[in-house]
């Protein structure tokens, strides 16, 4: 939707592997969004992103260490 956004983690090494199922099925990939793990989405409203809430969510994440995790399936949601 546009204006829409959302938190993500990008996942940079999973681009060989999904990119030709992005390419098909993910517009946000034809947006520039690379290979990624939705956290939250929709987040907010373009409008409402400022430079204060930017800041704060960056002391909010940089106070959590690297997350473990695999990536053992492609899917997409719903469904």
């Amino acid at each position: 939707m546009p204006g829409e956004t959302n938190l993500i983690i990008p996942v940079p090494a999973a681009e060989p592997v999904v990119a030709r199922h992005r390419a098909r099925f993910d517009p946000s990939a034809a947006d520039g969004a690379p290979a990624h793990i939705t956290v939250l989405g929709p987040f907010l409203d373009l409008d409402a992103i400022t430079r204060d809430l930017l800041a704060r969510l960056r002391r909010l994440f940089e106070t959590v260490g690297p997350i473990g995790f695999s990536l053992t399936r492609v899917g997409r949601f719903p469904g």
